[in-house]
C-alpha cells in the first residue's frame, strides 16, 4: 500500500499562472505519494522542467531530485530577468 504525504508547495511568479487555482507565493497543501521527488511533483503540476530555476525545501537550496518528506514546505522559483 502506497502511503501519501502532504507538503505545501509554493509557486512563485510565471510559475503560479501555469498551475490552475495556485496563487503566486502562497502556500497549497498537496499530497504526494510517499518517495515522491520533487521533479515528478514538478511533472504531476505539468510544469515544464525548464521553467523553474531554484527549488527550496524547508528554506533550503535543494535539487529536482531530492525525495520530499511529510510536512516539507517546496517553494519553485522561476528564472528572472529585468533590467
Amino acid at each position: 500500500m502506497i502511503q501519501q504525504i502532504e507538503v505545501d508547495l509554493l509557486l512563485y511568479a510565471t510559475l503560479a499562472a501555469l498551475v490552475p487555482g495556485i496563487s503566486a507565493g502562497k502556500p497549497t497543501a498537496m499530497h504526494v505519494d510517499r518517495e515522491t521527488k520533487v521533479a515528478e511533483l514538478v511533472e504531476s503540476l505539468s510544469i515544464p522542467r525548464d521553467a523553474i530555476h531554484l527549488v527550496f525545501i524547508n528554506g533550503r537550496v535543494a535539487t529536482s531530485e531530492q525525495q520530499l518528506h511529510q510536512g516539507d514546505r517546496v517553494a519553485l522559483f522561476p528564472p528572472v530577468g529585468g533590467g
